[in-house]
């Protein structure tokens, strides 16, 4: 049975119960509650929620309360005000609210105030969660504006069990171990072949007794997350514009010499990964090849440029060609400690977009990493903190001397996301960090910005570099982003002319020039961009994939004011223009400055796409919401 939220004086209403949560709104709010359903089990009737059911089957978390709330508002009015739900608990409980948004986006809310003692027998607490209501894009056929409709769904979960009270960094270590256990992972290194790495069984240990000194070895280095299977599988099957596949290509160069590393990416340091790499390396120089992913650029810039932190270890990896693909050479805001909150937001959301990833421990991560944060844990996670933009690490080796010359080529990527999961991005908060290009996980200009900071300046050159997406050289089958680089032919093509050391077919990327933002809120780079070189024309798929093909054509307005490098968005007032149709007069603009986002529909005048006058709109009728600030 729905219970409404009836009138009361003031802007708030009383507030309604059931079990242990109780919640209060402002007028305008049709609040369901399921029943109740403890310990992961669902009201019956109700339909399953995949994430929610992988997140409970962790046995971290269980159900205290299901809600459904939908506001009364109707299109073209001002948005409710935020849900607000107070839950009830003991002194030691902790709690956390999930949201299923109507953009299906995924968005975990902490409290937003301390738990304060109430008066209840028993010295409960009362943990109060405030829920922000997301505005939608989209303008009806009409142009008219107005906020959501459909229902937002808030799911309270409370911390099952008892977290021990060590250090963040233990704990992630604890965590790690008996997660890898428990998929019957192992750190250390690897045998690859075709077959082995496109089966179901683990990959077997390497023997590395039999590397050849002579000859090089090719070595895959894995980002966050991840494994040397669930990172490079594709690259068992995916068949490059000739009709073969990778290893195909490559049988020639490596035979069966092909190797693959895996180790702990949250607990342990790049410095922690390149020791125990060296340590198991035979006495001797051996030369490699290496193709990292993500993270694992990190790790293989550790052991060629900061040599000096191993010793006579160093001198067992001599580094031949390498390919580093979506590498966060200047790091990724998402990684900062004061994102961690934000970054299970976005890791949860990607997982349920694109459900074949490289992320083998991604739902467990966000159960473990929530409950931290539950417990206000405090301190650093040392693997994600080496992704820091702002941090030690990464500040280190961009100072640290600059690569062997011709040692790295890069392989990036500018997503674009289509119009429904740039909703669902917006609904997340994940884009608030990425007002650049961007692949979802890391930006997308520092995957060839080496020794930036040591006054060398890029070291990768614009030749050698390959980029999919909006501004980039490579032509893509569908939009290529940080989790499905290895299924695009095209990377396999670039993988096999850099280790062959053979130039790529594709104009050289203008490494002078930023690349363009696209839809991204906040977009401040729009330069235009070179197109593929004719040399490169053949590599032009037939067909170009439909879902690329119907990607709307959109304009960046130049922010009011400019940022210098560097620079965090969070003070400064940002335009952009999303124009989905050329032949259309309307167009959506989004402003947003510090954590207010307002998007209103603008006519841009008739005729000619290229001359259309941007009309300023009438700040008198634009619906402002605030952004929930997440702990």
């Amino acid at each position: 049975m729905a219970l409404d939220v009836t009138s009361a004086v003031g802007a708030h209403h009383g507030a309604k119960k059931s079990g242990s949560v109780s919640w209060s709104t402002a007028e305008g709010w049709v609040v369901r509650a399921t029943a109740q359903a403890r310990g992961g089990r669902r009201a019956a009737g109700e339909a399953p929620d995949p994430f929610l059911a992988n997140l409970t089957a962790t046995k971290r978390w269980q159900i205290e309360q299901s809600l459904t709330a939908t506001p009364k508002a109707r299109r073209g009015e001002a948005a409710p005000a935020p849900l607000t739900l107070d839950v009830e608990g003991g002194p030691d409980d902790a709690y956390i609210v999930m949201t299923r948004y109507a953009s299906g986006a995924i968005r975990f809310h902490m409290p937003t105030e301390p738990a304060r003692r109430g008066t209840r027998r028993g010295g409960k607490r009362i943990y109060r969660f405030s829920i922000p209501v997301p505005a939608a894009p989209i303008a009806d056929a009409a142009g008219r504006r107005g906020f959501i409709s459909a229902a937002i769904k808030a799911v309270v979960l409370k911390v099952a069990g008892k977290i021990a009270d060590f250090a963040l960094s233990k704990l992630a270590l604890l965590w790690e171990t008996a997660t890898w256990e428990l998929k019957k992972q192992r750190e250390g290194w690897l045998s690859l072949t075709a077959e082995s790495l496109g089966g179901e069984a683990n990959l077997p240990a390497a023997n590395l007794q039999t590397l050849s000194a002579s000859e090089r070895n090719l070595l895959f280095i894995h980002g966050t997350f991840s494994s040397t299977k669930a990172a490079f599988r594709s690259l068992a099957q995916t068949q490059g514009r000739n009709g073969r596949t990778f290893f195909d290509e490559v049988q020639a160069l490596y035979g069966n010499r092909i190797y693959g590393f895996d180790h702990f990416t949250l607990s342990r340091t790049p410095q922690d990964n390149v020791q125990m790499l060296l340590e198991a390396l035979p006495n001797r120089p051996t030369t490699f090849d290496v193709i990292t992913h993500s993270r694992g650029g990190l790790v293989l810039r550790h052991l060629v440029e900061r040599r000096e932190l191993f010793g006579s270890l160093a001198d067992r990896f001599v580094i031949g060609r390498a390919v580093l693909v979506a590498s966060p050479n200047e790091g990724t805001p998402l990684a900062s400690p004061d994102h961690v909150t934000q970054y299970t937001n976005w890791l949860s959301n990607v997982l349920e977009l694109f459900p074949v990833n490289p992320f083998t421990t991604g739902v467990e991560f966000v159960s473990e990493a929530l409950s931290w944060i539950a417990r206000r844990l405090v301190g650093g996670l040392p693997g994600l903190a080496s992704m820091d933009n702002k941090g030690d690490i990464i500040q280190a080796l961009q100072a640290a001397p600059n690569p062997p010359s011709q040692a790295y080529s890069a392989l990036v990527a500018n997503f674009e996301p289509d119009a429904g999961t740039l909703q669902r991005l917006l609904d997340a908060g994940a884009d608030l960090f990425f007002p650049t290009a961007n692949d979802l996980v890391v930006p997308t200009e520092g995957g060839w910005r080496v020794d930036a900071g040591s006054g060398g300046g890029v070291t990768i050159p614009g030749d050698r570099i390959g980029c999919f997406g909006l501004g980039g050289n490579l032509p893509q089958q569908k939009a290529v982003n940080h989790v499905n680089f290895f299924d695009d032919p095209g990377t396999v093509a670039f993988l096999v002319r850099a280790l062959r050391g053979e130039a790529q077919p594709a104009a050289p990327v203008d490494i002078d020039h930023d690349l363009p933002s696209g839809k991204r809120r906040g977009a401040v780079r729009t330069e235009a961009r070179p197109t593929v070189a004719a040399g490169a024309a053949h590599e032009q798929p037939a067909t170009a994939s439909p879902a690329v093909a119907a990607t709307p054509a959109l304009r960046a307005v130049s922010p009011m004011v400019s940022l210098p490098p560097n620079t965090e968005p969070d003070d400064v007032f940002q335009l952009s223009l999303i124009d989905p149709d050329p032949n259309d007069a309307i167009a959506t603009l989004i402003a947003t400055f510090r954590n207010a986002r307002v998007m209103e529909t603008v006519h841009i005048g008739t005729g000619n796409h290229a001359t259309k006058t941007r009309t300023k709109p009438d700040r008198a009728s634009a619906q402002w919401q605030d952004i929930d600030a997440m702990q």
